[in-house]
């Protein structure tokens, strides 16, 4: 009810919209999974509404795009629609690189490539079971790839824009 409220109230053009998108269309989401939705009325709405927060949230730079891909991919999976799914994931996980990347320290930059690994590995699953080996060595490496940098990397940003040879812009970014 106070997510539908929230949509209803906020213009087009609010800043917040996206995460009350991802808000009503989790709750539909669970809904669909715990009641089985049958008549995949819950999984539409949740479909309609995860789309409608990755056309807001725009590009994998988005720090919401992981909160909006992720479940997308899985209510495609849900409607039968793989193939989408698949894609949608592997876009997902190229959110979870911009998030590693753009953390400003390296213990949170650590926690969201964690995070990935979880996702990559789904995203694995759903592509081998649907014979789509290449997609499922995609997703793997994207896993690995973000993993072994989070592992190798220990500077900060502004050490890593000193030794990029941006010692001006480290020094905005500690301002």
């Amino acid at each position: 009810e106070f997510a539908r409220q929230a949509l209803e109230l906020s213009p087009q053009n609010d800043p917040r919209r996206p995460y009350y998108l991802v808000g009503a269309a989790t709750i539909h989401g669970r809904r669909a999974e715990m009641t089985g939705d049958r008549g995949r009325t819950e999984v539409a709405r949740a479909t309609a509404l995860f789309e409608e927060a990755r056309g807001l949230a725009a590009s994998s730079t988005h720090a919401l795009w992981n909160m909006v891909t992720t479940p997308l991919a899985h209510m495609y999976r849900l409607s039968g629609r793989r193939d989408l799914a698949r894609r949608t994931a592997l876009t997902g996980l190229r959110g979870h690189a911009w998030s590693a990347l753009l953390q400003s320290n390296v213990a949170d930059m650590h926690a969201a490539a964690r995070h990935s690994a979880g996702d990559a590995l789904d995203t694995a699953r759903w592509c081998l079971d649907d014979n789509d080996a290449e997609g499922a060595v995609k997703a793997l490496e994207l896993g690995r790839g973000l993993i072994q940098y989070a592992a190798s990397e220990n500077r900060d940003v502004e050490t890593r824009l000193v030794v990029a040879g941006q010692p001006q812009l480290a020094t905005r970014w500690r301002q």
